[in-house]
C-alpha cells in the first residue's frame, strides 16, 4: 500500500520498529482495510501481515471442488507454526512428502477431531496458516485481540469446534461475498462454539477474540468475533467501513457503539444478553460500546497497548497526516476513531 507522502510514512515506521525493538518478543498481527472510494483503483483493500518467529510462511492454492451429497467438510485443531496443515487434500503444498526433512517431521500429526456437513460446490481459493483469497474477490485479513473469555477446543478438554483460522477458510470456500462470510462465520461460531488460537497459554483471555477485515469488489467490513463465558458458544458484531474509509487493526478491537437495526452493523442474536452478563453494561448505560465492554488489557501481554494503539496512531496519521488524535492513549484507545478518510487515494 503506498501513501502519498512518503516521507511521513517513513518516520512513523521508524517509530514502529522503535516500538517493536522494546517488546521483548514482536508478534502480532496487523491488517489494514480500504474501502472503494479511498483506494487508487476503485476497489476495497485489505491487507495482513502474520508475525511470529516460527509460523508456516508457505502459500497454497485450493482448487474449486464439487463434493458429494453425503461428503463432510473435516475440522482440524489449530495450528499456526510450521507445518500448519499436513494433508493430501488441499493441493500440493501441505503434502507430507514436501515437508522440510526435519528430524521431527515424524512427531507432526494432523488429523480431524470432527466435521460438518459439506455443501455441493467450494470455490478455490489462495491459502497460508490463514485462508487469504478466493477467484470471486472475497479476501480477508486477521488479527488476534484480548477479550473478557477464552474457551479451548474439544481436543483440550473444551466444547468448542472452531478456531478463526477453519472460519475464516471456510467462509472463503462457500461465500462470494462480505455480508455472506460474517453471517456464516458467525453462525457456525455460535453454533458450535469458538475458541482461541492460543489455547495452551495460561490465560486464555490474551487471545480471546478475534478481528477480521473482510472485502469483496464492492464492500468493506470489520468482524469482531469473542468466545462466550460458555465456552461453547460464541458472541459476534460486524461494521460496514464507509467507501471513503481506512481503518486498521493492530491486535485490538475497533468497533465501538453497535447501532441495532443499521444496514452498516451485523451481529449475533445474543450479544447484548452477554454484555448484561459480564456486568459491565445493562441498557441504561447506552449504547452497547463492543470494545469497552468484550476487550481486556492484561499487564503481562506487550503485543497490545502500547504496542497495539503506537501502530493504530501511526498508520492513521500515515493516511492522514492532518488528523489530530494524541500519541498517549489509553489501552483501548477510547479517543481514536474507528476509521478515517485518507488524505489521498491509497494503492498498493
Amino acid at each position: 500500500m503506498v501513501f502519498r507522502k512518503p516521507f511521513v510514512f517513513v518516520s512513523l515506521v521508524l517509530l514502529l520498529v522503535v516500538v517493536s525493538l522494546w517488546v521483548p518478543v514482536s508478534e502480532g498481527c496487523t491488517t489494514m482495510i480500504v474501502g472503494r472510494k479511498a483506494s487508487a483503483d476503485g476497489y476495497p483493500m485489505v491487507t495482513h501481515n502474520d508475525d511470529c518467529l516460527d509460523c508456516d510462511f508457505r502459500i497454497g492454492k485450493m482448487n474449486a471442488q464439487e463434493h458429494g451429497k453425503h461428503e463432510v467438510r473435516e475440522l482440524y485443531e489449530y495450528r499456526n507454526r510450521y507445518p500448519a496443515k499436513i494433508t493430501d487434500s488441499r493441493g500440493p503444498v501441505w503434502r507430507r512428502e514436501n515437508l522440510e526433512k526435519l528430524p521431527q517431521a515424524s512427531q507432526w500429526k494432523f488429523e480431524p477431531f470432527g466435521s460438518i456437513p459439506q455443501v455441493k460446490n467450494t470455490y478455490g481459493l489462495i491459502e497460508g496458516s490463514y485462508a487469504i483469497m478466493n477467484e470471486k474477490g472475497l479476501a480477508i485479513g486477521e488479527s488476534t485481540c484480548g477479550a473478557i473469555w477464552g474457551s479451548r477446543p474439544i481436543t483440550q478438554n473444551g466444547t468448542a469446534m472452531f478456531a478463526i483460522d477453519s472460519l475464516m477458510t471456510i467462509a472463503l470456500e462457500r461465500c462470494s461475498t462480505a455480508r455472506e462470510a460474517i453471517q456464516l462465520m458467525g453462525d457456525l461460531a455460535t453454533k458450535y462454539g469458538f475458541y482461541v488460537e492460543d489455547f495452551r497459554d495460561l490465560d486464555l483471555r490474551m487471545s480471546g477474540g478475534e478481528a477480521l477485515n473482510v472485502i469483496d469488489s464492492h464492500e468493506a467490513w470489520v468482524f469482531h468475533i469473542i468466545c462466550d463465558d460458555t465456552g461453547s458458544s460464541a458472541g459476534w458484531v460486524a461494521q460496514k467501513l464507509g467507501d471513503d474509509q481506512f481503518a486498521i487493526i493492530a491486535n485490538q478491537f475497533i468497533i465501538r457503539d453497535v447501532i441495532p437495526d443499521s444496514k452498516d452493523f451485523m451481529y449475533s442474536s445474543n450479544l447484548w444478553d452477554l454484555a448484561k452478563r459480564t456486568g459491565r453494561w445493562t441498557p441504561k448505560d447506552g449504547p452497547l460500546d463492543f470494545t469497552k465492554v468484550f476487550s481486556v488489557y492484561l499487564n503481562n501481554d506487550l503485543i497490545r497497548s502500547p504496542y497495539s494503539t503506537l501502530r493504530q496512531w501511526a498508520l492513521l496519521k500515515a493516511a492522514n497526516p492532518d488528523l489530530d488524535i494524541p500519541l498517549v492513549t489509553d489501552p483501548i484507545a477510547s479517543d481514536y476513531p474507528f476509521s478515517v478518510k485518507p488524505k489521498n487515494p491509497l494503492s498498493v
